[in-house]
């Protein structure tokens, strides 16, 4: 497994430089972390899920402080519709003096970075499931863990040389390893799409549907 100790030292000697002088450590790991969220916000590949606890007549939720883009959520286990704020407003949400509508949720719609909001409100205290992509904690030291997956990790040692090189005005080698992580992340991605489409649990998207004197077309 691909571990910060190993990429520094790799990293090292590419640089010719076995003891910190002009990169620092704390620069390299920091290199890293930056690679971890290049890799994440391109493949969106670090995934985690999280359980809260829903209140009676309560619709709004704060999301993980670690979440980047919410992938699915679930209320009693029943997947949630993905919805935006005007389908929400033609499903049926109150107006002045309206009466908010409770049941079990059907659909979610996201507020800002912080809020999901579950319609129509839930009836009852039931868990909600957040699936997620979160994002990966900062490397600070040789011990600390990387969090995407094995198969992305192997493209670090060249982002972090290509902000080195960077730094050395060495555009040549920059622009090599910076070409080199493009591809490895290509590459990863085309695998991940793959697993996924393997294995992975369905998205429910949202509807197109709207509402109507009828009823929901």
């Amino acid at each position: 497994m691909t571990t910060p100790a190993g990429v520094l030292s790799r990293v090292r000697n590419q640089l010719v430089e076995d003891t910190a002088d002009f990169w620092t450590d704390a620069e390299l790991y920091r290199y890293m972390s930056d690679a971890e969220s290049e890799v994440n916000n391109m493949a969106e590949c670090y995934r985690l899920s999280t359980a809260a606890a829903s209140v009676t007549s309560t619709s709004g939720y704060t999301i993980p402080a670690d979440c980047v883009s919410m992938v699915r959520v679930t209320w009693d286990g029943v997947p949630l519709k993905l919805a935006d704020q005007r389908s929400i407003d033609a499903l049926g949400m109150p107006g002045y003096g309206g009466t908010v509508q409770t049941g079990s949720p059907t659909h979610y719609y996201q507020y800002g970075t912080d809020m999901v909001y579950l319609w129509p409100t839930p009836m009852s205290a039931k868990t909600i499931r957040y699936y997620y992509t979160a994002e990966p904690a900062d490397i600070t030291t040789a011990s600390t863990s990387f969090s995407i997956p094995q198969q992305f990790q192997n493209v670090i040692q060249d982002y972090v040389l290509y902000r080195c090189f960077t730094k050395d005005q060495d555009s040549g080698k920059a622009e090599w390893h910076k070409r080199e992580f493009m591809q490895g992340v290509l590459d990863a991605q085309m695998k991940e799409n793959r697993r996924r489409w393997a294995g992975g649990f369905q998205v429910v998207k949202g509807d197109n549907s709207y509402a109507t004197y009828d009823g929901i077309v």
